[in-house]
C-alpha cells in the first residue's frame, strides 16, 4: 500500500506541477491531500472527495468508427469514418491501413492518408486508395486489413488504445 500511496503522490505532484496545485501526504492512513483537499485511496479505486481538486483536460478521443467498401464492391478502396468524442480538437494525423493476409498468406503492406484537424464531436470520412499495395487479382475486401488511426500518435488522447480497428481477422 506504501508504494501505491508513493507512486500515486508521485503522480499527483507531477500533475502539481502541470496543472499549479500542490500534493503532499496527510497523516491520516490512506489519505492524500492534493490543493488542501483530500482523496480517499482505497485498494482497485480512487474516490475523488472534492470534484474541484482534479482538473479536467480536454483531449481529443479518435477511433475508426466504420468502413464502407467502394462501388466496385471493394476492388481497391475503401472510405472510413473516423470519430472524435473527445473533448478537444484533433490535430492533423496519418490514417494508416495495412494488409496483414493476402489469401492466407502474411504480408506487411501499408498506405497511409493525411487526417487533417478536426473538430470534436464530429465524424471525418477518408477515402484509402489500395491499388499500390495490392495484386491486381485481390480485392481488399477479400484481404485481412487492420485501420490505425492517429498511427504516429500525434494526439495525445484519453485512450489510445481504441485507435485500430480489423477487417477479416
Amino acid at each position: 500500500m506504501l508504494h501505491s500511496k508513493f507512486r500515486l503522490l508521485t503522480a499527483l505532484m507531477t500533475a502539481g506541477a502541470l496543472f499549479g496545485t500542490s500534493a503532499s501526504v496527510a497523516t491520516a492512513a490512506n489519505d492524500l491531500i492534493v490543493s488542501k483537499e483530500v482523496l480517499k485511496v482505497r485498494p482497485q479505486a480512487t474516490q475523488v472527495v472534492d470534484p474541484h481538486v482534479i482538473k479536467k483536460v480536454k483531449l481529443p478521443e479518435l477511433n475508426v468508427e466504420s468502413w464502407e467498401f467502394g462501388p466496385d464492391n471493394g476492388a481497391k478502396y475503401v472510405t472510413v469514418k473516423l470519430r472524435n468524442d473527445g473533448l478537444a480538437n484533433a490535430q492533423p494525423s496519418v490514417l494508416r491501413l495495412t494488409v496483414r493476409r493476402i489469401d492466407g498468406v502474411a504480408v506487411g503492406r501499408t498506405v497511409e492518408v493525411n487526417v487533417p484537424a478536426f473538430v470534436s464531436q464530429a465524424d471525418y470520412f477518408v477515402s484509402v486508395a489500395t491499388a499500390s499495395i495490392l495484386p491486381n487479382a485481390v480485392q481488399l475486401k477479400d484481404t485481412t486489413f487492420r485501420l490505425d488511426v492517429d498511427a504516429t500518435n500525434t494526439n495525445v488522447e484519453y485512450n489510445e488504445t481504441n485507435n485500430t480497428s480489423w477487417h477479416n481477422l
